[in-house]
This record gives structure tokens, C-alpha cells and sequence, in this order.
């Protein structure tokens, strides 16, 4: 891991494409830019870094041949060390949780996998049509 020391601009990129959206970028003293991103999260339009727009930071994370660094954790300018979570905490309700299913021999309960077989599919190939005419053709002319 490495320290990178510069402020943080969180701007709009890609105007009027698909891709659009707001993204978080590391300006060094010698004017270098590195966009920033976190382990397990698309890097546009995440909200963590707009909470250091603007403020000079100490990034600790790797630098990847792309020009992005995989931020493990910021210090802000008044000292605060914030770890960064590799993914955004969802509320319990709208994390996913696997339904528990229960063994019916033994009573217990464990997370299986269903096995489901596909339903056999019957492919059907249109015969090509014979130029049986030329044939046929032929022989009235003889």
C-alpha cells in the first residue's frame, strides 16, 4: 500500500453519454490525477467521496496501471483516519438473506442447492425445399 497526498475533486464526467456521472479523482501537488474507487464498487456516482470534495487528503491504497487507486483508507485534514468499506452497508431489510431450507431425513436445517434438470427443448429444422421443378421441367421438354 501506498500514501498519496493530494485534495479530492468530485465532478461530473461524461455529459450527455451513457456514462455519465459523478466521479471522485486525487489531484497532487504536481497537478497528477488519479481516479479513486473502492474494492467491490463501481466508481461513478459513488457517493462515499463527496464528503471530501475539495479537502487535501492522505490516501492510503494501490495503484493500478490504469491511473485508478483502490482506496483503503482516507485521513481527512483534521486527522480523522476513515477506513473505507469495501461495499456500501444496505438496511437488514433489503440485504438478501438465502432461505433456510430444512433436510426432511434428518430434521436439519442447512442452505442446499436445488438441483433443477432442464426441460428438454425439441429443436425443429426446416427441411430445404427441392428444386424438383427443374426435374420435372426437363422431362415435359423431351
Amino acid at each position: 500500500m501506498e500514501i498519496y497526498v493530494g485534495h479530492i475533486e468530485y465532478k461530473l464526467v461524461g455529459q450527455k453519454s451513457k456514462s455519465e456521472g459523478f466521479v471522485a479523482n486525487l489531484i497532487t501537488s504536481t497537478e497528477t490525477s488519479y481516479r479513486l474507487y473502492r474494492k467491490g464498487v463501481f466508481e461513478i456516482n459513488d457517493n462515499f467521496f463527496k464528503q471530501f470534495d475539495q479537502q487535501e487528503v492522505e490516501i492510503n491504497g494501490e495503484l493500478e496501471d490504469s491511473g485508478f487507486i483502490c482506496v483503503t483508507s482516507i485521513k481527512s485534514a483534521d486527522g480523522n483516519l476513515i477506513q473505507v468499506p469495501e461495499q456500501p452497508s444496505l438496511s437488514p431489510d433489503l440485504a438478501f438473506h438465502p432461505k433456510e431450507e430444512s433436510n426432511e431425513r434428518t430434521g436439519n436445517t442447512e442452505n442446499q442447492k436445488k438441483r433443477t434438470k432442464a426441460k428438454p427443448v425439441l429443436i425443429l429444422k426446416k427441411k430445404k425445399k427441392s428444386n424438383n421443378n427443374f426435374k420435372r421441367r426437363k422431362n415435359e421438354y423431351e
